[in-house]
């Protein structure tokens, strides 16, 4: 008798909690999102640097008369 009485109390909780998993589940996949962006725009911030970084580099190891054309 009280293994019955636990199983519909597991039950009742789990069908009063279900109901805001998909506003859960909507809040998960926008910080994903957020996360996915946010990574994006940190690569592209290291990509500008890099080229600055390589432009530098190529100046320096050229003579001072083609360091414009660099």
């Amino acid at each position: 008798m009280p293994r019955k009485f636990i199983v519909l109390i597991a039950l009742m909780l789990f069908a009063f909690t279900g109901t805001g998993s998909a506003q859960e589940a909507a809040s998960v996949e926008l910080a994903y999102y957020s996360i996915d962006n946010l990574m994006l725009f940190v690569a592209a911030i290291l990509v500008l640097f890099m080229q600055a970084g390589f432009a530098a580099l190529e100046a320096g190891m050229s003579p001072i008369n083609n360091t414009v054309n660099v």
